[in-house]
């Protein structure tokens, strides 16, 4: 890292000195060095400053927000899928306790104390509609 950057101070050195050295001739002999030149490359630096100022500028942000509108697809399935596996933990939940509260009833054979005990209320039942049909 430390000789990329030394190499690039060094043809930076070279190039600025090289640039007075060009002044110096100029001045000295009054006439233009690559004076044909010069205006085809003032377009081709100017069309470089319009990408780099307008172009790239436009590019980086049109990137940035295609990376924002990702991200926030994929926060929203995150979320979704977070959702989903919260309701199915609570879902599961609420069956595992319905079990364990709420046991199945199976129909099987009653004892003898509640086979007496039911033909005691129906004889109950039986009376009383006795009662109300009686007139007094």
């Amino acid at each position: 890292m430390v000789q990329f950057f030394t190499v690039t101070l060094c043809i930076s050195i070279i190039g600025i000195v090289s640039l007075f050295v060009l002044k110096q001739i100029e001045l000295s002999t009054g006439s233009v060095i690559f004076g044909g030149f010069r205006p085809k490359i003032n377009r081709f630096f100017k069309t470089c400053l319009v990408i780099v100022e307008r172009v790239i500028p436009g590019l980086a942000k049109e990137g940035f927000m295609h990376v924002l509108w990702r991200m926030r697809e994929a926060v929203k399935v995150v979320l979704a899928r977070i959702i989903l596996k919260v309701e199915t933990t609570l879902q599961n939940t609420l069956h595992m306790l319905r079990d364990k509260f709420n046991p199945k009833h199976t129909r099987g054979e009653a004892s003898a104390f509640l086979k007496e005990v039911g033909e005691y209320k129906k004889q109950l039942e039986n009376e009383e509609t006795e009662e109300d049909q009686a007139l007094y």
